[in-house]
């Protein structure tokens, strides 16, 4: 019986693992209704599960996250805040410091679309110091770029082109310097 059971996780996993990577598949495509379905069926079978293992609950974390991604480019941030706080309470529990920065950059997203800018930006700096604590080398250009955003907004331009130098630098020093970014950088400089 034992066998069986095994069997029968395995099989639940492989599938949640299949409908994870579609919905993955979907949302770089821009698909958000395919994405979404495919996130909502992994989620509907993980809440019939009778014990959910480590692998499983961080998948529910990350499915939570994407969830949020496309309500969050879509502009509805309720929905956004919905998922994301779901993210939150498993963060917590996965007392992870990475999934704790994942979940602060969702939710200062969130804050600058509701016109939170000091939310959102105490959000991301807390984000951004975590960052730094864990892995002082890490390329944090994204999140820079995102904090002279909120500047910019708030009308702070000094201090948002100093974020925008900060990535911009980050991004030229980089081997694998995606030009996509950089130019959406020097956009934002105004260049």
């Amino acid at each position: 019986m034992g066998n069986k059971q095994s069997i029968g996780v395995n099989k639940t996993t492989e599938e949640l693992n299949s409908l994870y990577a579609m919905g993955l598949i979907h949302q770089h495509a821009s698909k958000d209704q395919q994405a979404m379905s495919h996130y909502i069926q992994a989620l509907n079978t993980i809440e019939c599960m009778d014990s959910i293992s480590q692998h499983i609950y961080q998948l529910q974390y990350s499915i939570f996250l994407h969830i949020s991604d496309i309500f969050i480019r879509q502009y509805q941030t309720a929905q956004a805040h919905h998922y994301i706080e779901q993210a939150r309470q498993i963060a917590d529990q996965l007392q992870t410091p990475v999934k704790l920065t994942q979940w602060l950059d969702r939710r200062g997203q969130i804050k600058q679309l509701t016109g939170d800018y000091d939310g959102a930006l105490d959000d991301l700096k807390k984000s951004v110091a975590i960052q730094l604590e864990i892995n002082p080398n890490q390329r944090l250009d994204e999140s820079y770029r995102h904090i002279g955003n909120i500047y910019r907004h708030q009308g702070k331009y000094d201090c948002a082109l100093m974020m925008y130098d900060k990535s911009l630098h980050i991004q030229l020093s980089a081997l694998d310097s995606n030009y996509c970014k950089m130019a959406n950088t020097y956009n934002d400089i105004g260049i």
